[in-house]
């Protein structure tokens, strides 16, 4: 394998392990945003029920249905938090796996990489016996 295939095969390499820690970290903080999201709903739901349980227990059945709208208001925003945090990270893993391959494109096109190579006089690039 001459110098510049091994060089190449490092380039294509470091792009696929960058392509899966993208890929990892996406699925991480996919997770993250996941689990904050049902977190939230929960703790919505809790303590709507345990209003609306007092409101009924001194016979308030309007601040219960209140309490209902008010409800169902912070679980829509809720809802609508998680898609548009969702909707950055896919763009944000989108520009990442793009960037990436531009790199990747960017040394794989380079026709010789000798100019990468460190000579014996501390010069890079051909020597004049290489050439």
């Amino acid at each position: 394998m001459t110098e510049n295939e091994t060089f190449k095969n490092m380039v294509e390499n470091a792009y696929l392990q960058q392509r899966q820690m993208i890929e990892f970290n996406y699925a991480q903080f996919r997770n993250m945003v996941e689990n904050a999201y049902l977190q939230q709903r929960q703790m919505i739901e809790t303590n709507s029920s345990i209003m609306k349980n007092y409101s009924n227990m001194f016979g308030n059945n309007e601040i219960a249905g209140n309490i209902e709208k008010v409800e169902s208001h912070f679980l829509t925003l809720n809802d609508e938090a998680k898609k548009s945090m969702l909707d950055q990270l896919d763009l944000a893993k989108d520009n990442f796996l793009s960037n990436a391959v531009k790199i990747k494109d960017g040394f794989k096109d380079t026709a010789n990489f000798d100019k990468f190579k460190f000579n014996s006089d501390g010069s890079t690039g051909p020597t004049q016996e290489s050439k």
